[in-house]
Order: structure tokens, then C-alpha cells, then sequence
């Protein structure tokens, strides 16, 4: 969460496996669930893994927090692929 106000820069990726069956997203929200970044995209053929990033600088105020989302609609579950410091990873810098 914002421990003081200011321009941030919240950057988050993710990794889905291979699949190619429907969609898949990765969705940033501030606060009580106001989406600042979305990203949607096919699947991938397989055997790709499916990496996904987003990044949004946005206004915080003191107190501002964010959530990053991912969801899929393979009609399955996937789960999403580990990467030591690749992914899954949320990185925040202040301006």
C-alpha cells in the first residue's frame, strides 16, 4: 500500500502454461476495485508457456492500495508457473 502520496509505478507479471483454450488476463486495481490496467489475450498454442505484464504509474494518496488479478477461462484449472524473481512479481516504484 502507498506509504506516502505520489506518482507509483505498480508493475506485475504473470505466467500461464500451456494451454490453448480460451482467454487469458492479468488486471491491476486500486483500492476497492477500480481497474487502472487490464490485459486480455488468447491463449497461447502448446507447449508455450504464457507470459503476461502490465504496468500503470497512477496518482496514490497516502493509504491507496492495489491488487493485481489474473484469471483464465480454459474451462479447466490452470495453475500459474512459478519463475524465481520472474514471475509471479509485483514491483512498485515511487516517482
Amino acid at each position: 500500500f502507498a506509504i506516502k502520496s505520489g506518482l507509483m509505478t505498480i508493475t506485475a507479471n504473470l505466467s500461464y502454461p500451456a494451454n490453448s483454450t480460451g482467454v487469458r488476463g492479468l488486471a491491476i486495481a486500486i483500492n476497492a476495485g477500480t481497474f487502472i490496467a487490464r490485459k486480455i489475450e488468447n491463449a497461447v498454442p502448446s507447449p508455450s508457456i504464457q507470459h503476461m505484464q502490465i504496468s500503470r504509474t497512477w496518482p496514490m494518496v497516502a493509504g491507496d492500495y492495489f491488487r493485481v488479478f489474473g484469471a483464465q477461462d480454459s474451462g479447466g484449472t490452470l495453475t500459474t508457473e512459478v519463475e524465481n524473481a520472474v514471475t509471479p512479481e509485483v514491483t512498485i516504484f515511487y516517482q
